[in-house]
């Protein structure tokens, strides 16, 4: 077991190494690590029970694929929570693979000739376990028996009219909620910073705008505040100053957005359109809108065409490009349009 789990934390460390370089955004790397990066030890995990040490290094090497070093990132526990509540959908490792353990093994268990069978008729596994478990009669080295006895002890019985693949992602939501109860998260930074933020709203503004992968998975790093400016990087004494080294004024995200050379005259132009949208006054439009999208508009074509709008705004702003004028920013959004 440790052997074949030791072969496999090489290979995919090997192949994230290899594919470090590609120039993709947040949301393709993530797809990439659960497609292709991931694939190798989904067999793996339906025969041996996962070590924690293996499944440990499996996150620390997505992780830094996916941040590619970066200095501010966004926990892996916070990007394996559902959309809805500011996550990414990540795959949660070690509870897959527990649960691809149990599956497996309670369809071994319906081949009453099967060694697996066997194994579970003599420690009485065949049935529903007690709660809590007791594991302490099972021998240390049939490690598969021993988590199989200790997670389905929580798990009630497959239905007679329940498919082995709704059983199977029972089981994996049961393990998953099980494992969040468990593992201290922290708080995000959108509400610790900004209590008043409605901040399902804004995870749902951001799952129904009407813009590309690219422009969501940079909107999601404006959102969660990890934007690596002078203001964060001194305060953790990386830099010496807090101010921008070719205009001199504090290097916030705000000010990138709305202060850095023509910024002030496109988030106006931006903000009298959207008030044209929405039938208003441009003063009454927030400048925190494009940070944190916690409105609700209708018709839902309105909603998402603010969405749109903000959405491109602010991936216009975020380019490495400091010196692009109003009518560059006008021309982006026809072409964004024609797209």
């Amino acid at each position: 077991m440790n052997k074949s789990w030791a072969k496999l934390t090489g290979k995919v460390r090997v192949q994230a190494r290899d594919t470090y370089e590609r120039d993709l955004s947040l949301s393709q790397r993530i797809r990439y690590v659960q497609a292709y990066l991931l694939a190798k030890i989904w067999h793996t995990a339906q025969v041996f029970p996962a070590p924690t040490t293996c499944t440990r290094q499996f996150t620390t090497a997505i992780a830094w694929y996916i941040w590619k070093g970066a200095t501010f990132q966004v926990p892996i526990l916070t990007l394996q929570k559902p959309k809805r509540q500011g996550g990414w959908g990540l795959i949660d490792i070690e509870t897959k693979c527990r649960a691809l353990l149990i599956g497996r093994m309670w369809a071994q268990n319906i081949k009453k000739s099967s060694a697996t069978a066997t194994w579970l008729r003599e420690r009485n596994l065949d049935r529903p376990s007690v709660n809590p478990p007791h594991i302490g009669r099972i021998p240390t080295t049939l490690q598969y028996l021993y988590r199989y006895a200790l997670d389905m002890a929580y798990i009630a019985p497959r239905g007679n009219d329940e498919t082995l693949r709704t059983f199977k992602l029972r089981v994996h939501n049961t393990l998953h909620t099980m494992e969040a109860a468990t593992k201290e998260s922290q708080e995000m930074r959108i509400k610790q910073l900004h209590l008043e933020t409605q901040c399902l709203q804004v995870w749902k503004n951001l799952r129904t705008a009407w813009v590309s992968e690219e422009i969501a998975s940079v909107w999601y790093i404006v959102v969660h505040d990890i934007v690596a400016t002078n203001e964060h990087l001194h305060a953790i004494r990386l830099v010496e100053s807090d101010r921008c080294r070719h205009c001199g004024r504090r290097d916030t995200l705000v000010d990138r957005l709305t202060e850095w050379n023509e910024g002030t005259a496109i988030c106006l132009w931006t903000r009298e359109r959207i008030a044209q949208m929405l039938r208003t006054d441009s003063r009454r439009i927030p400048a925190d809108w494009c940070l944190r999208p916690h409105f609700q508009f209708w018709p839902p074509q309105r909603h998402k065409a603010v969405l749109w709008l903000l959405a491109h705004l602010f991936m216009y702003r975020m380019q490495q490009q400091r010196h692009l004028s109003l009518l560059d920013y006008i021309d982006f959004l026809r072409r964004a349009n024609w797209k």
